[in-house]
């Protein structure tokens, strides 16, 4: 398992949708890349729907799974620009 070390604490790569992003693949590979440096092929697993933030605002997790071959350079920032 990788995760992002972010200022919050550990936790899972992941992040919102840009508006120019055409899929949620595109939006994984750009948020592992800014949060871990690592980009490899990604095999979409599931996708959650949550009413978290009430029945009228319905929010969704596309979850990937990737296998790494091989790590890129580590960011000296959360979110470093720079992707795909």
């Amino acid at each position: 398992m990788v995760v992002a070390d972010l200022e919050r604490g550990l936790d899972l790569p992941g992040g919102h949708t840009r508006l120019h992003e055409r899929s949620g693949e595109e939006t994984a590979r750009r948020e592992a890349w800014e949060e871990t440096r690592i980009i490899d092929d990604l095999v979409s697993i599931e996708v959650i729907e949550s009413d978290y933030l009430g029945a009228d605002d319905l929010t969704y997790m596309v979850i990937y799974a990737a296998r790494v071959r091989r790590p890129g350079r580590r960011a000296t920032t959360n979110h470093a620009a720079g992707c795909c």
